[in-house]
C-alpha cells in the first residue's frame, strides 16, 4: 500500500482526527473512505450535460397529465 502525504490546514485536521476518534477509526481510514466516496459520485459537469440534454430534448413535448401516461401505459399491458 502506498502513503502519501498531504497538507491539510489545522482546522481540517482536527475535524478529521475527531471524526476518527467519534468513529473509533484511524485518520487514514477515514480519509480513505472519505476519497472512495468522493471518487463514486457522478462528475458535476456530466450531470450538468445530461440535464442539459434532457430539456433540450423535452422543451417541445408541452404540458402532459403523468399520471394519465401512467395509467395508459399500465393499462396497454
Amino acid at each position: 500500500m502506498a502513503k502519501v502525504m498531504i497538507s491539510l490546514p489545522d482546522d481540517v485536521l482536527e475535524r478529521v482526527d475527531a471524526e476518527a476518534r467519534r468513529r473509533g477509526t484511524s485518520r487514514s481510514a477515514l480519509l480513505r473512505e472519505a476519497a472512495l466516496r468522493e471518487l463514486g459520485r457522478p462528475d458535476r459537469q456530466v450531470i450538468d450535460a445530461a440535464v442539459a440534454r434532457s430539456r433540450a430534448r423535452f422543451a417541445g413535448a408541452g404540458s402532459f397529465d403523468a399520471a394519465a401516461v401512467v395509467r395508459a401505459d399500465r393499462d396497454a399491458r
